[in-house]
């Protein structure tokens, strides 16, 4: 039995000196494609490099070490913005070999014009990008860490300026749908399919699943066409995965499911 790696992150920067060792390890556990998912332009710029620069080891005729690891592998790219990145900047830790390492990623306004060029640019090897992307995303709503962060803020803040907080994850949540509703019209016009994100707060786990339903059902009718696509994580209950179902999504279930609160 072989498989696909749907939504991995090898285009990440904790991966950036161990993709030949990852894509070795998948191979001698059968897997036969890995698709990495783009969170941001220079993430999803990266997942189409690697899908170029491994089909270009798979087709060199003086393969080296490296090559014959990527040999035994398709690698895809899916591009997108995630929808924590368009409202502020995000720090990240990770720990190599005992030592911690912080990575800050930029607030990130989106154009969806630079993401359509993105998927038919053309490398300096003459190798079209679009034969290598195989949809649009990580793309969604996220109110986790929008309402941790005001939550926190909060507590530090008089009462009049938490009706301020409120307005202004309000007007957030706002940017989150637009942007959304631009990752939808960009998959119709390229003919891919959405991998889609969606995450509520701890206190209201299935608000946001049912905001992200109505998003999809108004532009699929607005642009009179079916979309396709998985909701990637899924943490919405049995009546809205079978709403995701009917509209032509896979549902994606993951490692979250063995959380002792799922």
């Amino acid at each position: 039995m072989t498989y696909i790696d749907t939504h991995a992150h090898l285009n990440f920067k904790e991966y950036k000196n161990e993709i030949p060792e990852v894509i070795k390890k998948a191979s001698d556990k059968n897997v036969q494609t890995i698709i990495n998912i783009g969170s941001n332009y220079s993430t999803s710029q990266e997942a189409i490099d690697i899908a170029i620069s491994n089909r270009r080891q798979v087709t060199s005729k003086n393969p080296n070490r490296k090559s014959q690891i990527a040999n035994r592998i398709e690698l895809y790219a899916v591009v997108g913005c995630h929808p924590i990145h368009l409202i502020s900047d995000i720090t990240e830790t990770a720990t190599f070999d005992g030592k911690e390492y912080k990575f800050t990623t930029k607030k990130e306004e989106f154009d969806s014009d630079k993401y359509q060029k993105l998927i038919h640019s053309t490398s300096s090897g003459q190798v079209n990008s679009s034969d290598k992307i195989v949809g649009v995303g990580e793309t969604g709503l996220d109110y986790f860490r929008l309402n941790e962060c005001h939550s926190e803020r909060a507590k530090r803040v008089e009462e009049s300026q938490r009706s301020l907080d409120k307005l202004e994850m309000t007007n957030e949540k706002e940017i989150q749908k637009q942007v959304f509703k631009e990752h939808i019209k960009l998959a119709k016009e390229n003919n891919l399919p959405l991998v889609l994100h969606c995450r509520g707060t701890k206190d209201d786990p299935y608000t946001a699943y049912n905001e992200m339903l109505e998003i999809l059902k108004s532009e699929i009718l607005n642009l009179k066409s079916e979309i396709s696509g998985v909701a990637h994580c899924f943490v919405g209950n049995l009546r809205q995965a079978r709403k995701f179902i009917k509209l032509g999504f896979y549902i994606g279930v993951n490692g979250i499911v063995t959380f002792k609160n799922a």
